[in-house]
């Protein structure tokens, strides 16, 4: 007797692992996205070095199911590095150009705005790679003639935006393209 009841509690004890084990494994995407954000530390937000009259800025997220351009754990990076648009003026309608470089095939981009103790958060813009457009509202755009040497006439599977001082980035996220 005692026999049966040392082997049933080694049968539950074995048997009661097995739920834990699998409890332990992600099943829903909120659970998948939980386990990302916890192996690389998400989401994050960071800068990082940049060239000289540059800012460039990390921004890294989990996603589940992984976006295209995501790992396969749904983890991914966007640099976003800001150019001054030389001889700009706060006047103008853009003062920099923004370039995001990423495995992202498709972006979600909000803009906070902050001047003269207003701010917003902008409606967000769908974009993807190989555009060049304003962060206003997503129009085409061309780089200005003063960056065409250091940031290309064309976007080279890049997302470039063209900004204003007044306006930052917010959140970034990479999205299935449309």
């Amino acid at each position: 007797m005692m026999w049966l009841t040392v082997a049933g509690l080694a049968l539950t004890a074995v048997l009661g692992a097995v739920p834990i084990y699998l409890s332990t494994r992600p099943d829903t995407p909120e659970e998948h996205v939980a386990a990302c954000r916890k192996a690389h530390a998400a989401p994050l937000e960071r800068d990082v070095p940049a060239a000289a009259g540059t800012w460039r800025r990390l921004y890294g997220d989990c996603s589940w199911p992984p976006v295209p351009g995501a790992a396969k754990d749904g983890y991914f990076e966007i640099k976003v590095t800001t150019y001054p648009i030389p001889g700009a003026v706060m006047a103008d309608k853009f003062t920099s150009v923004q370039v995001f470089k990423s495995g992202c095939a498709a972006y979600r981009l909000w803009y906070k705005f902050e001047n003269m103790g207003t701010s917003f958060v902008a409606e967000p813009l769908l974009l993807e790679n190989d555009e060049i457009v304003s962060m206003y509202d997503g129009s085409p755009e061309q780089v200005p003639f003063p960056l065409t040497r250091t940031v290309g006439w064309q976007s080279d599977g890049r997302l470039v935006v063209l900004t204003h001082n007044r306006y930052e980035v917010h959140q970034v996220t990479c999205v299935a393209p449309a």
